[in-house]
């Protein structure tokens, strides 16, 4: 009986082996899930680092495209410097034509009181990182007469509109006017989304195009 008893408990027993593969594909499947944790946990932080930049370029696109509706008398032909000053062009034109795929567009608008008249200035510009970027510069005026000042220091200093991640490679203003007719803007815009910290970055390429008309016909206010 005693033998017996002893063979049965021998039966029973797991064996050094056995213990080491369970102990194995324990460890194997445990670190399996937890490097899926990390890769999802990291996956997400990218998702909203790049929805956050998205949002922000749809931001910068919103605001030229609600100006170009609502205001008026397109030109081109000024720039912005390295120091964020307004240079005067080279060449001014008051020929809405004369816009087809340059780099800036200038636009006209009221500030919605009185008699005063801002000027708007979209512009392909450098950063100070030396990335190209979007900016901004306006210039308010008394009256509706005056026209968009060619002197620089009658302008504010230039301002980004979009974040150090978005990295723009080329923005082209295209303008079309036909008689009895609201302008037309075809903004084309390409670059890249620039996301994650130094050394683990990625980058996500994106196009831009989208065609913008004045609401209004009447070419003064």
């Amino acid at each position: 009986m005693k033998n017996n008893h002893f063979k049965n408990n021998k039966k029973r027993a797991f064996t050094l082996i056995e213990l080491l593969v369970a102990v194995s594909l324990f460890t194997t499947v445990t670190v399996s899930t937890i490097g899926s944790f990390f890769l999802i946990s990291d996956a997400n932080k990218k998702m909203q680092a790049i929805r956050a930049v998205v949002d922000n370029l749809n931001f910068a696109v919103e605001d030229i495209t609600r100006n170009i509706r609502t205001w008026r008398d397109y030109q081109c032909g000024f720039t912005i410097d390295a120091y964020n000053k307004v240079l005067a062009p080279a060449v001014y034109s008051t020929d809405p034509m004369f816009c087809q795929g340059t780099n800036n567009l200038r636009i006209e608008g009221s500030t919605g009181g009185g008699n005063t008249k801002k000027c708007y200035l979209y512009v392909e510009a450098i950063n100070p990182s030396g990335k190209k970027t979007i900016k901004y510069s306006e210039s308010k005026l008394i009256s509706f007469v005056n026209d968009c000042p060619k002197d620089p220091s009658m302008w504010l200093d230039a301002t980004e509109i979009v974040s150090p991640e978005v990295e723009i490679s080329s923005l082209k203003f295209y303008v079309v006017k036909s008689t009895n007719q609201q302008p037309i803007v075809i903004i084309s815009l390409n670059g890249e989304f620039v996301v994650g910290s130094l050394g683990n970055k990625f980058k996500t390429p994106f196009n831009v195009q989208t065609t913008v008309s004045q609401r209004s016909i009447v070419s003064e206010f």
